[in-house]
Protein backbone atom coordinates (compact mmCIF):
# COMPACT_ATOMS: atom_id res chain seq x y z
CA UNK A 1 0.00 0.00 0.00
CA UNK A 2 1.39 3.37 -1.00
CA UNK A 3 2.37 5.73 1.81
CA UNK A 4 2.12 9.44 1.08
CA UNK A 5 4.24 10.28 4.10
CA UNK A 6 4.54 13.11 6.61
CA UNK A 7 7.51 15.47 6.29
CA UNK A 8 8.65 17.60 9.24
CA UNK A 9 10.48 20.84 8.36
CA UNK A 10 12.59 22.53 11.04
CA UNK A 11 14.07 25.56 9.35
CA UNK A 12 13.89 29.27 8.67
CA UNK A 13 14.91 32.47 10.43
CA UNK A 14 14.08 36.15 10.23
CA UNK A 15 17.35 36.60 8.33
CA UNK A 16 16.39 34.11 5.58
CA UNK A 17 12.60 33.85 5.73
CA UNK A 18 11.89 32.54 2.25
CA UNK A 19 13.96 29.36 2.37
CA UNK A 20 11.57 27.28 4.47
CA UNK A 21 8.59 28.44 2.40
CA UNK A 22 10.36 27.18 -0.74
CA UNK A 23 11.10 23.92 1.10
CA UNK A 24 7.41 23.50 1.93
CA UNK A 25 6.08 24.38 -1.52
CA UNK A 26 8.53 22.01 -3.22
CA UNK A 27 7.70 19.22 -0.78
CA UNK A 28 3.99 19.69 -1.43
CA UNK A 29 4.64 19.41 -5.17
CA UNK A 30 6.50 16.14 -4.57
CA UNK A 31 3.21 14.47 -3.65
CA UNK A 32 3.89 14.06 0.07
CA UNK A 33 0.75 13.56 2.16
CA UNK A 34 1.47 16.04 4.96
CA UNK A 35 3.99 18.78 5.68
CA UNK A 36 4.44 20.16 9.19
CA UNK A 37 6.81 23.14 9.37
CA UNK A 38 8.36 24.42 12.61
CA UNK A 39 9.33 28.04 11.99
CA UNK A 40 10.00 31.20 14.03
CA UNK A 41 6.68 32.40 15.44
CA UNK A 42 6.88 35.80 13.71
CA UNK A 43 6.87 34.06 10.30
CA UNK A 44 4.18 31.42 10.80
CA UNK A 45 1.06 33.47 9.99
CA UNK A 46 2.46 34.88 6.75
CA UNK A 47 3.59 31.44 5.59
CA UNK A 48 0.23 29.89 6.46
CA UNK A 49 -1.46 32.45 4.22
CA UNK A 50 0.80 31.48 1.29
CA UNK A 51 0.73 27.70 1.78
CA UNK A 52 -2.37 26.83 3.81
CA UNK A 53 -2.15 23.14 2.91
CA UNK A 54 0.94 22.82 5.17
CA UNK A 55 0.73 22.81 8.98
CA UNK A 56 2.70 25.77 10.34
CA UNK A 57 3.89 25.65 13.95
CA UNK A 58 5.13 28.97 15.34
CA UNK A 59 8.14 28.38 17.60
CA UNK A 60 10.11 30.38 20.18
CA UNK A 61 12.83 32.52 18.66
CA UNK A 62 16.48 32.97 19.54
CA UNK A 63 17.75 36.58 19.93
CA UNK A 64 18.91 36.85 16.30
CA UNK A 65 15.67 35.50 14.83
CA UNK A 66 16.42 31.81 14.47
CA UNK A 67 14.69 28.94 16.22
CA UNK A 68 15.19 28.93 19.99
CA UNK A 69 16.02 25.92 22.15
CA UNK A 70 12.48 25.84 23.55
CA UNK A 71 11.39 24.62 20.11
CA UNK A 72 12.70 21.20 21.15
CA UNK A 73 9.65 20.21 23.19
CA UNK A 74 7.29 21.21 20.33
CA UNK A 75 9.16 18.97 17.90
CA UNK A 76 9.70 16.11 20.37
CA UNK A 77 6.03 15.65 21.20
CA UNK A 78 5.06 15.46 17.50
CA UNK A 79 8.08 13.62 16.08
CA UNK A 80 6.54 10.12 16.18
CA UNK A 81 4.12 11.27 13.45
CA UNK A 82 6.91 12.02 10.96
CA UNK A 83 8.23 9.72 8.25
CA UNK A 84 11.12 12.07 7.34
CA UNK A 85 12.75 15.25 8.64
CA UNK A 86 14.29 18.17 6.75
CA UNK A 87 16.32 20.88 8.44
CA UNK A 88 18.88 23.56 7.62
CA UNK A 89 17.50 25.74 4.83
CA UNK A 90 17.69 29.39 5.87
CA UNK A 91 18.41 28.31 9.43
CA UNK A 92 21.28 30.77 10.07
CA UNK A 93 24.18 29.84 12.33
CA UNK A 94 23.17 31.19 15.70
CA UNK A 95 24.73 28.87 18.34
CA UNK A 96 21.38 28.33 20.10
CA UNK A 97 19.72 27.29 16.83
CA UNK A 98 22.53 24.91 15.85
CA UNK A 99 22.39 23.35 19.33
CA UNK A 100 18.64 22.86 18.85
CA UNK A 101 19.09 21.12 15.51
CA UNK A 102 21.81 18.88 16.95
CA UNK A 103 19.41 17.71 19.65
CA UNK A 104 16.55 17.18 17.19
CA UNK A 105 18.58 15.00 14.83
CA UNK A 106 19.75 12.93 17.81
CA UNK A 107 16.10 12.32 18.75
CA UNK A 108 14.85 11.58 15.25
CA UNK A 109 14.31 7.95 14.31
CA UNK A 110 13.36 8.79 10.74
CA UNK A 111 15.62 9.56 7.78
CA UNK A 112 16.79 13.15 7.81
CA UNK A 113 17.73 15.62 5.08
CA UNK A 114 20.43 18.09 6.12
CA UNK A 115 20.70 21.19 3.96
CA UNK A 116 22.34 24.61 4.13
CA UNK A 117 23.32 25.75 7.61
CA UNK A 118 22.66 22.29 9.11
CA UNK A 119 25.62 20.98 7.11
CA UNK A 120 28.00 21.28 10.06
CA UNK A 121 30.33 18.41 11.03
CA UNK A 122 28.86 18.09 14.53
CA UNK A 123 25.27 17.94 13.21
CA UNK A 124 26.16 15.37 10.54
CA UNK A 125 27.81 13.22 13.23
CA UNK A 126 24.79 13.59 15.53
CA UNK A 127 22.48 12.28 12.80
CA UNK A 128 24.43 9.01 12.91
CA UNK A 129 24.21 8.02 9.26
CA UNK A 130 20.43 8.17 8.74
CA UNK A 131 20.81 11.11 6.40
CA UNK A 132 20.64 12.62 2.97
CA UNK A 133 23.10 15.52 2.70
CA UNK A 134 22.65 18.21 0.02
CA UNK A 135 25.86 20.29 -0.05
CA UNK A 136 27.31 22.53 -2.71
CA UNK A 137 31.10 22.41 -3.11
CA UNK A 138 31.86 24.80 -0.24
CA UNK A 139 29.55 22.99 2.18
CA UNK A 140 31.00 19.64 1.14
CA UNK A 141 34.50 20.88 1.95
CA UNK A 142 33.22 22.04 5.36
CA UNK A 143 31.84 18.64 6.35
CA UNK A 144 34.23 16.34 4.49
CA UNK A 145 37.49 18.32 4.30
CA UNK A 146 39.30 19.84 1.33
CA UNK A 147 39.87 17.43 -1.51
CA UNK A 148 37.53 14.75 -0.15
CA UNK A 149 36.17 12.14 -2.53
CA UNK A 150 32.36 11.96 -2.78
CA UNK A 151 32.07 8.18 -2.82
CA UNK A 152 34.53 7.64 0.01
CA UNK A 153 32.92 10.27 2.20
CA UNK A 154 29.40 8.96 1.62
CA UNK A 155 30.56 5.44 2.51
CA UNK A 156 32.34 6.59 5.68
CA UNK A 157 29.42 8.79 6.78
CA UNK A 158 26.80 6.16 5.99
CA UNK A 159 24.87 8.86 4.15
CA UNK A 160 23.43 9.59 0.75
CA UNK A 161 25.15 12.71 -0.57
CA UNK A 162 23.79 15.04 -3.25
CA UNK A 163 26.79 17.12 -4.32
CA UNK A 164 25.31 20.05 -6.21
CA UNK A 165 27.21 21.59 -9.09
CA UNK A 166 27.30 22.10 -12.85
CA UNK A 167 26.91 18.33 -12.95
CA UNK A 168 25.16 17.20 -9.77
CA UNK A 169 26.48 13.90 -8.41
CA UNK A 170 24.69 11.54 -6.03
CA UNK A 171 26.21 8.65 -4.12
CA UNK A 172 25.49 6.49 -1.08
CA UNK A 173 29.03 5.11 -1.08
CA UNK A 174 28.65 2.83 -4.09
CA UNK A 175 27.99 3.97 -7.63
CA UNK A 176 28.08 7.72 -8.33
CA UNK A 177 25.11 8.94 -10.37
CA UNK A 178 25.46 12.05 -12.54
CA UNK A 179 22.65 14.44 -13.47
CA UNK A 180 23.12 16.58 -16.55
CA UNK A 181 19.70 18.21 -16.26
CA UNK A 182 19.14 21.83 -15.30
CA UNK A 183 22.13 23.83 -16.48
CA UNK A 184 22.78 27.51 -15.67
CA UNK A 185 19.13 28.31 -14.92
CA UNK A 186 19.70 26.57 -11.56
CA UNK A 187 22.49 28.99 -10.58
CA UNK A 188 20.02 31.13 -8.63
CA UNK A 189 19.44 31.82 -4.96
CA UNK A 190 16.70 29.55 -3.64
CA UNK A 191 17.31 26.75 -6.13
CA UNK A 192 18.86 24.57 -3.43
CA UNK A 193 15.92 25.20 -1.10
CA UNK A 194 13.55 23.88 -3.76
CA UNK A 195 15.73 20.80 -4.27
CA UNK A 196 15.90 20.12 -0.52
CA UNK A 197 12.10 20.30 -0.30
CA UNK A 198 11.75 17.80 -3.15
CA UNK A 199 14.25 15.45 -1.52
CA UNK A 200 12.43 15.70 1.81
CA UNK A 201 9.00 15.16 0.29
CA UNK A 202 10.08 12.13 -1.72
CA UNK A 203 12.00 10.68 1.23
CA UNK A 204 8.92 10.99 3.44
CA UNK A 205 7.04 8.87 0.91
CA UNK A 206 9.81 6.24 0.65
CA UNK A 207 11.84 6.42 3.88
CA UNK A 208 13.52 3.10 3.15
CA UNK A 209 14.97 4.25 -0.18
CA UNK A 210 17.03 7.43 0.40
CA UNK A 211 19.22 7.00 -2.69
CA UNK A 212 16.17 6.64 -4.93
CA UNK A 213 14.43 9.63 -3.32
CA UNK A 214 17.50 11.82 -3.66
CA UNK A 215 18.19 10.80 -7.27
CA UNK A 216 14.57 11.26 -8.29
CA UNK A 217 14.48 14.72 -6.70
CA UNK A 218 17.63 15.77 -8.58
CA UNK A 219 16.13 14.64 -11.89
CA UNK A 220 12.75 16.29 -11.28
CA UNK A 221 14.48 19.51 -10.23
CA UNK A 222 16.68 19.52 -13.32
CA UNK A 223 13.86 18.67 -15.73
CA UNK A 224 11.72 21.47 -14.27
CA UNK A 225 14.62 23.88 -14.82
CA UNK A 226 15.04 22.67 -18.40
CA UNK A 227 11.34 23.26 -19.04
CA UNK A 228 11.54 26.73 -17.52
CA UNK A 229 14.62 27.54 -19.59
CA UNK A 230 12.85 26.58 -22.82
CA UNK A 231 9.80 28.65 -21.91
CA UNK A 232 11.47 31.80 -20.58
CA UNK A 233 15.16 31.59 -21.44
CA UNK A 234 18.13 30.50 -19.33
CA UNK A 235 18.89 33.96 -17.91
CA UNK A 236 15.65 35.33 -16.48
Amino acid sequence: KRSYGHLFLVSGSRSYPGAVLMNALAALHSGVGLVTAFVPETLAAAFAAQAPEAIWVGCPEAPDGGLGLDTLHLVRERLPRATALLTGSGLAREPETLALVTEIVKLARVPTVLDGDALQPEIVRAAAGRTVLTPHAGEFARIAGDGADLRSYARAAGATVVLKGTITRVSAGGAVYHSFFGGPVLARGGSGDVLAGLVGGLLAQAPGAPLLAASRAVVWHGLAADSLSRARGPVA
